[in-house]
């Protein structure tokens, strides 16, 4: 992968996860705290912008590492019950829905009298 690539992915899981937790922050936070913090950012705005970048790539390559170790741990377990999933419930499900599927025969009407044959 090219490095331009993989900074830029980074950087847009950095900014996806900073929305989240933001919104957490916002939803737990007092509004008037907020609004005096954001009103305070205001002069500062672009030199801000600048840190924010480089925040924002580390936050995407903790989340992205996180993800990494989780998905490694849970892959047998998703694994197997997916697997289980798909044996006990999905596959006797298609099963049963072709096999009671209407075939050619059942829909033929006879069209003298209006009966199917």
């Amino acid at each position: 992968m090219a490095t331009t690539t993989l900074f830029f992915e980074l950087l847009v899981i950095g900014l996806q996860s900073s929305i989240a937790i933001a919104l957490l922050v916002v939803a737990y936070a007092d509004p008037s705290k907020v609004i005096a913090l954001l009103s305070f950012a205001q002069p500062w705005a672009n030199p801000l912008a600048v840190v924010l970048v480089g925040i924002l790539y580390t936050v995407g390559l903790i989340v992205d590492r996180l993800c990494d170790i989780v998905l490694t741990i849970a892959k047998p377990w998703i694994y197997i019950h997916l697997r289980n999933l798909i044996d006990s419930w999905i596959v006797p499900k298609l099963v049963d829905d072709w096999m009671s599927r209407p075939t050619d025969t059942d829909s033929h009407v006879n069209e003298d009298n209006g009966e199917q044959s």
